[in-house]
């Protein structure tokens, strides 16, 4: 669920449906998903919300294909 729904807050539908593609996009690619909750208590998600994405990605990328996230991705 989209970061607004969690935190009980008014969205916009198509911001929603954005993330939405993006984490349906992320699990496409690399199988897992990108966090477990769009919660900043979520380790992974908290890299995100802190502006931490190096790190973020460097997590990710253990024990996957080298360049699995090209910039391109």
């Amino acid at each position: 669920m989209a970061p607004e729904i969690h935190l009980n807050i008014p969205y916009n539908g198509t911001a929603v449906d954005m993330f939405a593609a993006g984490i349906i996009l992320f699990i496409m690619r690399c199988g897992t998903p990108a966090f477990n909750l769009a919660v900043p208590k979520d380790d992974y998600y908290k890299l995100l919300c802190t502006n931490k994405h190096k790190e973020f990605w460097r997590n990710h990328q253990t024990g996957k294909k080298p360049g699995i996230f090209s910039k391109d991705f």
